[in-house]
């Protein structure tokens, strides 16, 4: 039983053995940059040797946490690269570490000497921080100083497309709602401008104040410029609106006689008089065949055009107006 004890003893020593020393050499690295022409360089001492070096960054940003390897540590367990920031696209201001054989560094800040909340930072300043522009318009905000100027990140590109041009921030609004983007200069430094888009349509382009008062004239000579634009676009479309209204037939109403023609209802015959026997004598002489006055009053002469009427109706000519008559007349 002694025995047993034993062989089970010598692997869990073996175990153990191995466990403690992986605990030994698992090294915390220590992280420290610097920065180099336009890169940083980043340096990791302390390590594990030949141990890959994981490369986190982004971790506190809008862009989320990113990961990627840069390299393997010495026999002395330290490391050396440079970084492009805008290669990797990490956001200034971001946490980042590393972490080697599992072991993790401390948190450095990238381009720890930013400012969101100024207009400069660094070695370079923007003309403006908090721009309106509207759906469809493009800002341009004014980068003075600084030099390599590109931007570091664009929280939300489905409301602002962000191109640097020169010296210039251009902003195109592409749908309503809010982003922060970030521009940096490869001399140091990063600035972040909060765009506010509307949902207005328009197409005008607007430039923002700049910083410099030398740059003040030639912004106002743009915006002008810009005007004198809006103005002939609008003058365009008041003479294609007079054109159109012109060109314009207008409708004239078509009016519907309401007069019907005179209904004969009752006989008729010589003595009688009234309505009937006015337009009775109406509807004979426009026959041609009364010649008597218009009176009302059925007299000889009315009887005598009553038959010559029925005799052109191929009806028997009685002198009075009865049922096949007044049917003739109302035709």
């Amino acid at each position: 039983m002694k025995y047993k004890f034993y062989l089970y003893l010598i692997p869990l020593t073996l175990i153990v053995g191995f466990i403690g020393s992986s605990i030994v050499h698992a090294a915390t690295p220590t992280l420290s940059l610097s920065s180099s022409g336009s890169d940083i360089q980043i340096s990791v001492t302390g390590g594990d040797p030949n141990a890959s070096v994981f490369f986190y960054y982004n971790v506190n940003s809008p862009s989320g946490k990113s990961i990627t390897t840069v390299g393997v540590t010495d026999n002395n367990g330290s490391f050396s690269t440079k970084i492009s920031p805008s290669l990797y696209g990490v956001d200034a201001g971001s946490s980042i570490y590393v972490i080697v054989n599992g072991q993790q560094s401390a948190t450095q800040i990238w381009s720890s000497g930013q400012n969101s909340g100024n207009t400069s930072t660094g070695s370079f300043s923007l003309g403006q921080t908090s721009p309106f522009i509207a759906v469809g318009q493009t800002a341009s905000v004014s980068i003075s100083g600084g030099t390599g100027h590109y931007i570091s990140n664009n929280s939300n590109s489905n409301v602002v497309s962000p191109t640097i041009n020169n010296n210039s921030l251009m902003l195109y609004g592409v749908t309503a709602g809010t982003a922060s983007v970030t521009i940096c200069a490869l001399s140091g430094g990063c600035s972040t401008v909060s765009v506010t888009v509307t949902g207005i349509s328009t197409s005008a382009v607007i430039t923002l104040m700049p910083s410099s008062n030398n740059d003040l004239l030639a912004t106002i000579q743009n915006m002008q410029s810009q005007l004198a634009q809006i103005l002939s676009q609008i003058q365009i479309m008041a003479t294609k609106l007079s054109q159109l209204a012109l060109s314009i037939t207008p409708i004239t109403p078509t009016v519907i006689s309401t007069n019907s023609k005179y209904q004969f209802l009752n006989p008729l015959a010589i003595g009688d008089t009234g309505a009937d026997v006015t337009e009775l004598q109406k509807k004979l002489k426009a026959e041609g065949i009364y010649t008597g006055p218009i009176n009302g009053n059925f007299g000889s002469l009315t009887q005598e055009a009553v038959k010559k009427y029925q005799i052109s109706y191929g009806l028997s000519p009685l002198g009075n107006i009865g049922p096949a008559t007044r049917a003739a007349l109302n035709l």
